[in-house]
């Protein structure tokens, strides 16, 4: 399910799923791409229109977790919608690490998703404002790349608490 492309984060996300998908051509089949416009309702008919034409997917990559509970309605309307390890389920992975994507890895339904890491954003955005005013630069051009990672149902359980939606879930 791939975002506006008009926008740089759907184009380096999309890019990003091509360069795995590449590198592996004897696991995957040719991808299905579900344009989602950063919308919810456009995702969504987007998405039935795509499993109609081909009932057989058996994997779901998101280009934002906002967007499974379109991916769950579309499932479920398909009987698809099945935890991890029963027949059935289709294999779903996605990006930023929101609550959401929290609470479906708790539930046994997302299998990955790679997270944004917004502690390591803040740290590194205060650390380089206050360099940055230590050495006097009033006109400071600097990229920070979040590396971010993966949460698995493999390391969940190491790495919940670094994942921002599981902070936001605790907090509920």
């Amino acid at each position: 399910m791939v975002g506006a492309l008009a926008d740089t984060n759907a184009i380096g996300r999309r890019e990003g799923f091509f360069n795995v998908i590449n590198k592996y051509p004897d696991l995957f089949e040719t991808p299905i791409e579900v344009p989602t416009n950063w919308d919810a309702n456009t995702a969504l008919a987007n998405l039935e229109s795509a499993l109609q034409a081909n009932p057989q997917v058996d994997m779901i990559f998101t280009s934002s977790d906002f967007l499974f509970p379109q991916i769950r309605a579309a499932l479920a309307q398909r009987g698809l919608w099945v935890p991890i390890g029963q027949p059935g389920h289709v294999v779903l992975g996605g990006l930023d690490g929101d609550v959401t994507a929290c609470q479906l890895m708790k539930d046994g339904y997302l299998d990955a998703t790679g997270v944004q890491d917004l502690f390591f954003e803040a740290d590194s955005t205060v650390s380089a404002i206050l360099q940055a005013i230590e050495s006097g630069e009033t006109s400071v051009n600097q990229q920070i790349d979040d590396p971010g990672f993966a949460l698995t149902q493999d390391n969940i359980g190491e790495r919940e608490m670094d994942m921002w939606g599981c902070v936001l879930l605790a907090e509920q």
